[in-house]
């Protein structure tokens, strides 16, 4: 593995961490941030008391996402390193 492969794997590591950490937020919070890619449309969050479902996946599809990443990247590592 080169110093450049390694400074990616570091980065897309944290920031999957911090990903992982804002879900555990949300679920805590009981509400998803709000997001819209439509400039005249109002975002809204998804509340896990009005929204059950929509709600949880929502948090399921961020972490497939987040934790996706984080395996694919030992995956990266373990088939690199065993070169």
């Amino acid at each position: 593995m080169t110093t450049a492969e390694g400074v990616v794997l570091v980065i897309v590591l944290v920031v999957c961490l911090v990903w992982d950490a804002l879900l555990i937020y949300q679920i805590r919070r009981g509400e998803t941030f709000a997001f819209s890619s439509q400039t005249y449309e109002q975002p809204r969050g998804r509340s896990r008391k009005t929204e059950p479902t929509p709600f949880w996946l929502a948090i399921g599809m961020q972490a497939l996402v987040a934790n996706g990443a984080i395996l694919y990247l030992l995956y990266f590592l373990s088939t690199s390193m065993a070169k």
